[in-house]
C-alpha cells in the first residue's frame, strides 16, 4: 500500500471552491443586516416610513379645552345725536310785494315756536313747511316760498328750492292754495334758526307750520 496522499482532482477543487463562496456570501449578507439598537433616534426621514407606520405616529385627539375667560366689556358708545324743534304760526295779512318771513323757529309771533335749534355735533338740518294760503284780493302774479337757514351770526343760507304757487283768488267762497316746501343743509355744531319766507302779491292770510329736525351726519 502506498502511503502518499493522492492530490485532489480538479472536480473536487471546483466543488469546494463553490461551497466556500456560497457560505462566504451568506455570511457577508448576515454581517450587513442591522437591528433597531443600531438606529440613531430621530434619524429616519418620513419618506423612509410606510403609511401604516406614519398613521400610528399620530396620537389620538385629546379632550376639548376649557372655554377661555370672557373679555372685558367695551366702553358704551356715545348715543346717536339727534335733536328736533318745531314752530307753528299764522301768515300775516298782506299785501306783500316782496319776500317776507312768514314763520321761523325764533319768531316771536309764532304760537308754539320753541326758539332756535341747537346741535353740539356736525348735523344735517332738515326742514319742512306747509302753508295753506287764503286770498282776499285778486292777483295774476305767481307767488313763491323758500326756506332759509340762519346761523348764530345772522348769516342766511337758502336751504330749499324756490317753490312757486298760483295765488288764490278771492271768494266767496274764499279761494285757497297749499304750498309745501322742504329743504336740508349740512352744518357744524352750533345754534340755528330756520325761516319760511314767501312772496305773495295782494292781501293774503293763512295757516302754516314749520318742522325742523337735526340728525348726525
Amino acid at each position: 500500500m502506498n502511503g502518499r496522499l493522492r492530490a485532489p482532482s480538479p472536480a473536487l477543487v471546483i466543488s469546494l471552491l463553490a461551497l466556500f463562496v456560497a457560505l462566504g456570501g451568506t455570511s457577508l449578507a448576515a454581517v450587513n443586516l442591522i437591528n433597531g439598537r443600531q438606529i440613531e433616534p430621530h434619524s429616519l426621514p418620513k419618506n423612509r416610513l410606510t403609511q401604516a407606520a406614519i398613521k400610528t405616529l399620530h396620537g389620538a385627539r385629546g379632550p376639548k379645552g376649557a372655554r377661555g375667560v370672557q373679555g372685558l366689556k367695551g366702553d358704551q358708545g356715545d348715543p346717536g345725536p339727534t335733536a328736533a324743534s318745531y314752530a307753528y304760526g299764522y301768515l300775516n295779512a298782506g299785501p306783500y310785494s316782496s319776500y317776507t318771513t312768514l314763520l321761523s323757529l325764533a319768531g316771536g309771533s309764532d304760537q308754539y315756536g320753541p326758539g332756535k335749534i341747537t346741535v353740539d355735533f356736525a348735523a344735517r338740518v332738515l326742514a319742512e313747511a306747509n302753508i295753506t294760503m287764503y286770498g282776499y284780493t285778486a292777483s295774476t302774479v305767481p307767488g313763491d316760498c323758500y326756506l332759509n337757514l340762519i346761523d348764530s351770526s345772522g348769516n342766511a343760507t337758502q336751504m330749499s328750492q324756490l317753490v312757486e304757487f298760483t295765488q288764490p283768488a278771492p271768494g266767496p267762497p274764499v279761494g285757497y292754495t297749499d304750498v309745501h316746501v322742504t329743504g336740508a343743509r349740512d352744518v357744524p355744531a352750533g345754534t340755528y334758526d330756520v325761516a319760511l319766507i314767501c312772496k305773495a302779491d295782494g292781501s293774503k292770510t293763512g295757516q302754516s307750520f314749520l318742522n325742523v329736525v337735526a340728525a348726525a351726519q
